[in-house]
């Protein structure tokens, strides 16, 4: 993760990733949660999840 984020950045570029693994959402900017192929929720940490 921690690759993909630097080389991501260094380019300039965006990165999404799909994932029901949690241990991933400490690394994203913004986190998108979805329900039944539906955006429910946008937020800014994982934290906001809960």
């Amino acid at each position: 993760m921690d690759l993909l984020k630097e080389v991501a950045l260094s380019q300039d570029r965006a990165l999404v990733i799909v994932t029901h693994d949690a241990r991933i959402f400490n690394f994203a900017d913004r986190i998108a949660d979805m329900d039944d192929g539906h955006i429910v929720k946008i937020v800014d940490n994982a934290a906001q999840l809960e």
